[in-house]
């Protein structure tokens, strides 16, 4: 039997460690035993149970080690403190991980995301899962990008931020089961019996997620009485108040905060909308979608430049990033609908079958 080793810098209940949780949940293949690397908790503890709860991996099959961040991605914020600390000690420390690799002799060591790229050894069988667009700043990138075995590109913005072929890459959509949304609790009343127009931002609450401005865009829809703006999520505690400050305590912006069973959101929600500065698509555009939900985002083209089933295309409403007067413009248009009929969707079968085709190529 095979072994892997799944390494991820992400346990939490957001985008791509909501992948992985997705590809652990439903990969089964016989071939190969799976164990799980999360990153030292800087501060407290890791959960474990909740973590192989979440991961389906049994708690015995999970282990720390100090995990490298590289902040590369395009429009990322300055490099906290935390993370210049975290990143001393990974390097400081990166020999334990090395060890434990080379002693149980994995035929796969898979990256859940490019900011793990620095790993990369060519001693090894590594498959790295680009999830984040390429800054096209730093040249080490590249270079460990091209001794992996392997490259998973989620669309084809993340592949063409790199002006290089690589030997072994494929472009591979996340997997998405929303079929579960049908089935789930409701939110309170207030929610599900809501008439107005619901607007869901689902995800950590960052700058470079656009939170403030969406808040400040529909604030100025003169159409945003007839709708509420769900903000759903956690954030710095200083960008918090930053962004409830914009609300100015309108009563239609509503900070939710988190909710682990997020299907409750996308049942209620007719539109997600998304606020970064470069066109981004984002696993909750694909959740909304595959929810029935209706989708807002930042971009220049038709719903064709998502790869999307004809089924979907007409459901993506595209504004011009970081403009208030392009996003108010698609707000005016929108608010008022409710979306009243609704399929739900999933790409599991297939994604897991084309994923593990990969993987199982790149160990041959």
């Amino acid at each position: 039997m095979k072994r892997a080793l799944f390494i991820t810098h992400d346990v939490s209940i957001y985008g791509a460690s909501r992948s992985l949780q997705a590809i652990t949940n439903n990969y089964v293949n016989k071939d190969f035993e799976i164990d799980l690397a999360i990153t030292t908790s800087f501060r407290g503890k890791n959960d474990k149970n909740e973590i192989s709860r979440l991961f389906n991996i049994k708690h015995d099959r999970i282990f720390e080690f100090h995990l490298p961040l590289s902040f590369c991605w395009a429009n990322k914020p300055s490099v906290p403190l935390s993370i210049r600390i975290k990143n001393l000690l990974s390097r400081l420390l990166r020999w334990r991980l090395r060890l434990f690799i080379s002693r149980n002799r994995y035929d796969l060591i898979y990256l859940n995301s490019l900011v793990l790229h620095s790993l990369i050894t060519k001693n090894e069988n590594y498959v790295i899962h680009v999830r984040e667009v390429f800054d096209r700043v730093s040249s080490d990138v590249i270079e460990d990008l091209k001794k992996a075995k392997g490259i998973i590109f989620i669309d084809e913005a993340t592949r063409n931020a790199f002006s290089i072929e690589f030997r072994n890459a494929i472009i591979l959509n996340n997997p998405f089961d929303m079929r579960g949304v049908e089935k789930t609790n409701k939110l309170p009343g207030k929610f599900t019996n809501e008439p107005r127009t619901i607007i869901s931002m689902l995800g950590q609450l960052f700058e470079s997620k656009g939170t403030r401005f969406i808040i400040d865009s529909f604030l100025k829809s003169p159409e945003n009485k007839n709708a509420l703006l769900l903000i759903v999520g956690k954030g710095d505690a200083q960008y918090l108040e930053d962004c409830k400050k914009q609300a100015d305590n309108a009563p239609n912006v509503i900070f939710y905060g988190e909710e682990a069973a997020i299907e409750k959101i996308y049942g209620v929600s007719d539109f997600i909308i998304r606020g970064e500065s470069i066109p981004c698509i984002g696993r909750t555009v694909y959740e909304g979608l595959y929810s029935g939900c209706e989708v807002i985002m930042p971009g220049y083209s038709s719903g064709n430049m998502l790869g999307l089933e004809d089924r979907f295309i007409n459901s993506v409403h595209f504004y011009e990033p970081r403009n208030t007067n392009s996003l108010v413009h698609i707000l005016n248009q929108c608010i008022g609908r409710k979306i009243t009929e609704r399929k739900y969707h999933s790409n599991i079968d297939q994604y897991i079958r084309q994923f593990d085709s990969f993987l199982t190529t790149a160990t041959e």
